[in-house]
């Protein structure tokens, strides 16, 4: 009778280590899982990231262009300027 109580003690025991071995390994395989979904949410943030800050270059680029173009207008219209009345001077007082 004690044989058959060990006998069944020790295929229990196997069962709880078989399905605690199961568990273990599932656990692993879902923080396996966690890890890769973190690892290619970080990567889409940086692709983002990079993807926004090219935007922004591009963006500051034409501003910084448009600001040229309109420092050369003011330089240009400014000359105008002074041409004009330099010559209505020059005609009106000589």
């Amino acid at each position: 009778m004690a044989s058959v109580v060990r006998t069944i003690i020790r295929a229990i025991d196997k069962s709880n280590k078989a399905r605690a071995r199961e568990l273990r390994q599932a656990e692993a395989a879902y923080q396996r899982q966690l890890r890769e979904d973190e690892r290619e949410r970080r990567v889409a943030i940086k692709e983002q990231l990079r993807a926004e800050k090219q935007q922004l270059a591009r963006i500051k680029q034409r501003f910084e262009k448009m600001f040229e173009n309109s420092k050369d207008m003011l330089t240009k219209r400014e000359a105008r300027r002074k041409e004009i009345v330099k010559s209505f001077i020059e005609n009106n007082f000589k």
